[in-house]
């Protein structure tokens, strides 16, 4: 994936993801382009720091977009087991899940949402997922919801979720 912006053209910039290259920035203007690896279908975290001696480093947090169809992506997602998602947050990094919850917790930040969904079957203990989703939102806390997201490790000691997909 290409992305292109403007730094301090003295800055280093370093990023979560595989960079083809070294990134070059231009020593007048400061502007950049630079590649980065990002093949997971769906949603895929980026951070790009831009870190200059002596100054406080600038984050740049983004979510690249690697759009399938809705049939295809939700057909091919995995069933989630909350126990290897806990146990082992980066073994399937980038690899769709589907799950049904109950929303236990909202937060909306401008066009995010982000939602804590209970997976655990009635009777059993907590199995909290956290889940960012940007699109139309009209659930409610205590609502069941299927969801279908990308796996991207552990937030706020959660197993986290970038979905494209979420249903009533």
């Amino acid at each position: 994936v290409e992305i292109t912006g403007n730094t301090h053209p003295e800055a280093v910039l370093t990023s979560n993801l595989e960079m083809k290259e070294t990134p070059v920035i231009d020593p007048i203007t400061g502007d950049f382009t630079l590649y980065v690896k990002a093949t997971a279908k769906g949603y895929t975290p980026f951070e790009l720091v831009a870190s200059l001696e002596d100054k406080e480093d600038s984050i740049l947090d983004l979510v690249i977009e690697r759009s399938l169809d809705e049939r295809e992506y939700t057909s091919t997602a995995w069933a989630a087991v909350y126990d290897e998602l806990k146990q082992f947050p980066n073994l399937h990094n980038g690899i769709a899940f589907a799950f049904t919850g109950t929303v236990t917790e909202i937060n909306a930040t401008g066009t995010k949402y982000t939602i804590v969904v209970d997976i655990a079957a009635e009777g059993q203990p907590e199995q909290l997922i956290q889940v960012d989703y940007w699109g139309q939102f009209s659930f409610t806390m205590g609502q069941k919801i299927r969801v279908f997201g990308n796996f991207w490790g552990s937030k706020n000691g959660l197993p986290y979720i970038l979905a494209p997909y979420i249903y009533r």
